[in-house]
């Protein structure tokens, strides 16, 4: 998370969330390697269609895809936890261990924060919570190299904000991606649900 704030401060909004997407292709491939889930000929499609668009190396685009690689084990660890957790549990445990160790990181560079960036800071606090706890909670009832390919959709919330907020304009490659990836998603859904429901046909034709 450190990373990942460290790159945003240092590449437009748009651009720093759309490296971060190098992560799917990481963890499909942990959780293929370490949770041993199938990969369907569907969503091999749909993450192919993921793509983070080009860029420049830079300290801002290490940075980045350092944070998605660590973020990429955060996802497996979340869902081996989700096994046995609530989604509430993980969620809280995971504010109390990050709350120090963002501590040691802050206090060498500590300044007061202004009453309105208190307000924008428990803004974040609550929101990400409940993202967090949503996240958790999907990662308990699907599979993972099913979720991922959908992650993608931050990339036009953060194209919008970017543009609103920050005055950022996102590049073609931009509205691309987020195309090919509602594209993708919509090919992966149907793909599983044709194949849930062959699956079951076979059951009952056998009955």
């Amino acid at each position: 998370m450190l990373l990942s704030f460290w790159a945003a401060s240092l590449l437009p909004l748009a651009e720093a969330t759309a490296l971060s997407f190098v992560q799917l292709l990481f963890a499909s491939l942990m959780a293929v390697l370490v949770l041993g889930e199938r990969m369907s000929r569907y969503r091999w499609v749909a993450l192919g269609l993921v793509r983070p668009g080009f860029w420049e190396l830079s300290l801002g685009v290490g940075l980045a895809l350092a944070a998605a690689a660590l973020f990429a084990w955060v996802t497996i660890v979340l869902k081996i936890l989700s096994r046995t957790e609530s989604s509430l549990t993980i969620t809280a445990y995971m504010g109390l261990l990050q709350t120090p160790l963002s501590f040691l990181a802050a206090v060498w560079v500590w300044t007061w924060p202004s009453p309105e960036q208190w307000l924008w800071m428990m803004a974040m606090g609550l929101l990400g919570s409940i993202g967090q706890v949503a996240l958790t909670q999907a990662y308990k009832v699907a599979e993972l190299t099913l979720l991922v390919p959908l992650d993608f959709s931050r990339l036009l919330w953060a194209s919008l904000i970017g543009f609103w907020v920050l005055a950022e304009l996102p590049d073609g490659w931009t509205w691309l991606d987020g195309a090919l990836i509602f594209a993708g998603a919509t090919f992966a859904t149907y793909g599983e649900a044709r194949l849930r429901m062959m699956a079951t046909q076979a059951r009952t034709d056998g009955v």
